[in-house]
């Protein structure tokens, strides 16, 4: 079998850490633990996260108007899209009222429909009426 599997390794008693930042901690409030909570290993002072939490806040309100930003523009994307498809929908649909159109509006297609009230198609061609005007003399 594998020795090394035998061998266990022998547990050491883990022994906790002084926190210095918590133990300055505890008696802030929220802002207090946040700000030394960033303290990394002590290379940050409290006086230079106050003097660089305006540049912060500047950073985190131009990150949600990007965010902001960019949820705008893929949703004008989608409404501009779907007006594409509605458009070529709507432009298919007029195209095939106007053939629609233009084959019920022949004159054989016509003449078709009328035949059922039994009209019929006049043979005898359309005469011009031509109307003379009396001249007035006074």
């Amino acid at each position: 079998m594998n020795e090394f599997k035998k061998q266990e390794a022998p547990e050491v008693e883990e022994q906790p850490a002084p926190q210095p930042a918590q133990a300055a901690a505890e008696g802030k409030g929220a802002v207090g633990k946040i700000i030394s909570s960033m303290n990394i290993m002590g290379y940050v002072s409290k006086d230079m996260m106050v003097s660089v939490m305006p540049y912060i806040f500047f950073l985190m309100v131009f990150a949600l108007l990007y965010i902001g930003n960019s949820y705008h523009a893929d949703k004008m994307v989608r409404a501009i899209d779907k007006t594409g498809k509605d458009i070529k929908e709507l432009r298919s649909e007029y195209i095939a009222s106007k053939t629609e159109l233009m084959q019920k509006s022949k004159q054989s297609a016509v003449a078709a429909e009328v035949s059922k009230y039994n009209l019929k198609e006049s043979i005898v061609p359309p005469r011009k009426i031509v109307v003379q005007q009396i001249a007035n003399s006074k």
